[in-house]
């Protein structure tokens, strides 16, 4: 079993390459999922349809939406799914991980434009700060409020 729970989001790791069986982790630190943010598991996929979850839970159920009392598991890997998935800490974590492979339209605006003519510097500026302006003049009113500050 691997611990993966500091080097993901920080180093590439080749679970499969390595012959690795089992794998947990974490995304609190380099995936910025914060504290209580979800954890992951690797299984092998030699092992997927043969071990037997630890903690069953509905969502790991092979009739999920069938509410039955005797549990099967779902096959593969996703047997070992448990609750309600935390929606939010995993956008949080698709976004960490597409800007570290900048793969977002903010980290490829930011790494291109070191490199980029002086007009499109302009552009991709203006694209990176535009839209947080009109949503703070949008919500100007409410931060003012919030704030102490006369509404002007």
């Amino acid at each position: 079993v691997w611990d993966l729970s500091h080097s993901a989001g920080a180093i590439d790791v080749d679970l499969a390459g390595a012959g690795a069986d089992f794998a947990i982790g974490c995304g609190y630190k380099y995936l910025c999922g914060g504290p209580g943010g979800p954890a992951f598991l690797y299984v092998n996929p030699v092992h997927q349809d043969r071990a037997w979850p630890t903690i069953s839970g509905w969502m790991g159920h092979a009739k999920w939406d069938r509410f039955l009392t005797e549990y099967e598991p779902d096959p593969g890997v996703a047997r070992h799914l448990t609750g309600t998935p935390p929606v939010v800490a995993n956008e949080v974590f698709a976004a960490a991980v597409l800007t570290i492979e900048n793969r977002t339209l903010t980290a490829f605006l930011l790494q291109n434009l070191d490199t980029s003519p002086l007009h499109l510097k302009f552009a991709g500026g203006f694209i990176l700060v535009v839209p947080a302006l009109i949503f703070i003049f949008a919500v100007r009113k409410y931060l003012f409020a919030m704030w102490g500050i006369a509404n002007r």
